[in-house]
């Protein structure tokens, strides 16, 4: 099943504000981001392109199977 851009944009705003998990690794990329005020993660995610976005949302998914089979990442 394919999503719309419109989709993984909301996702990767989520994913930004905080971690899936409640708390994120140290080597998260988003953790930096994440310090920043929301309308700044906001605008940042809208500039983004889909490429990006999908780039973002696979290094969340990996993370979480990692994490959840007992893993780091």
């Amino acid at each position: 099943m394919g999503y719309r851009t419109i989709d993984i944009r909301t996702w990767v705003k989520g994913l930004l504000v905080d971690c899936p998990l409640g708390t994120p690794l140290e080597s998260c990329p988003a953790n930096k981001i994440r310090s920043l005020p929301l309308h700044d993660i906001v605008r940042l995610a809208n500039s983004l392109s889909e490429k990006k976005l999908s780039a973002i949302v696979a290094i969340h998914e990996k993370c979480v199977r990692q994490r959840e089979q007992g893993g780091g990442n």
